[in-house]
């Protein structure tokens, strides 16, 4: 595994921070539903993702999967390449395993360990309850090869969002290239176990989970917290898996906080933000001349799309007027805001902003 190619990018400035889950990278970093979380890391941090092998623009894996220590040498092989000697690992999904073994061989270059949703095994054992059970992990393993391109975690990583079109197009998006990829890459996440490793870890870290996580319980992230020792164990609210789409807020503020020492909580609460509010105009006399199928058609596509734009430049949808909508971007600008606006020729008729507003 120690031959081949690796991508990855570097953004932002700052404290160094790799980004590791195991599965998947800069599909994430890159797509539109998750901009605005990969912004506001970039705000306080320079940091590391790359693409594990079997995914993105890296190698194919060889025909097996890999072991937690193939990942380790894929990582250290990035860091090396980017320049990077001392690093916080921000782990997920699987990558928390590599976090935690990244530590251990490394802890002359690890700053610390922060673990998102992660788990040290995946699979019932002995002293190990919570997990999956055998059979059932190989029947996922099938499922996931015979599914692939179909977003077939979407209702189980994000259950708030179950049935959202846009959220199962994101899970297809972000999938492996390859049926034997996926079934590999699965495998290896199911089948890593690194409970030996985490009394071995000697670096400050932190351990957060989704207090209703319905795909990973919480017991494996207070598992992972009670055996490494020192680790502070933060639950938070949601249900889903994919934090980043659910609630990313907490994650956001206590990753900063121990990356930098600032505490984003202790600032003023008050501060500028761009409202945006959009209309159709002649609505009411368009939607009679079209027909109503047509017109919910429209619509649609255009709630569809306005939304992503918001979300691409780091904003969020409050409210949906039924010809319009309201959104909010966190910074005062005018120019995100104008970039809601549809190409021209694209829709049949006209949409205006309202200048934006600054509140304190």
């Amino acid at each position: 595994m120690r031959d081949g190619q690796i991508a990855y990018e570097v953004r932002g400035n700052g404290a160094s921070l790799a980004m590791v889950s195991g599965t998947t990278g800069m599909a994430i970093a890159r797509d539109s539903l998750c901009a605005s979380y990969f912004s506001r890391l970039a705000g306080f941090c320079r940091y590391v993702v790359h693409d594990p092998r079997g995914t993105g623009r890296s190698d194919p894996l060889p025909g097996k999967a890999p072991t937690v220590d193939d990942q380790v040498d894929d990582l250290i092989a990035v860091l090396d390449h980017a320049g990077v000697e001392k690093v916080c690992i921000s782990t997920y999904h699987a990558g928390a395993a590599v976090g935690v073994a990244f530590a251990v061989r490394y802890p002359e270059r690890t700053e610390g360990l922060f673990i998102v949703n992660g788990w040290a095994r995946l699979i019932q054992g002995d002293g190990y309850p919570f997990g999956l059970t055998r059979s059932f992990s190989e029947r996922l393993i099938e499922a996931h090869g015979e599914h692939i391109g179909t977003g077939m975690f979407a209702d189980a990583f994000s259950p708030s969002r179950r049935g959202d079109p846009e959220v199962k197009a994101f899970y297809t998006r972000v999938e492996p290239p390859s049926r034997a990829q996926a079934m590999l890459l699965t495998r290896m996440a199911q089948e890593l176990d690194v409970r030996e490793l985490l009394g071995s870890v000697g670096v400050p870290t932190v351990v957060m989970h989704t207090q209703d996580n319905q795909a990973i319980p919480v017991e494996h992230g207070q598992y992972l917290a009670s055996n490494i020792p020192g680790a502070h164990f933060i639950p938070f609210e949601g249900t889903d898996h994919v934090y980043i789409i659910e609630n990313p807020e907490p994650v956001l503020i206590e990753l900063e906080t121990f990356l930098t020492g600032n505490n984003p909580r202790s600032e003023p609460d008050h501060g500028f933000a761009t409202v945006v509010y959009t209309d159709l105009v002649n609505s009411t006399a368009h939607a009679a001349e079209i027909g109503d199928r047509r017109w919910r058609e429209l619509m649609s596509r255009y709630d569809r799309d306005v939304t992503e734009r918001t979300r691409a430049y780091g904003g969020r949808v409050v409210k949906n007027t039924g010809d319009g909508i309201l959104a909010v971007f966190p910074v005062p600008s005018y120019a995100r805001a104008l970039r809601l606006r549809p190409s021209r020729g694209r829709y049949p008729h006209r949409s205006r902003i309202a200048r934006r507003h600054t509140c304190g």
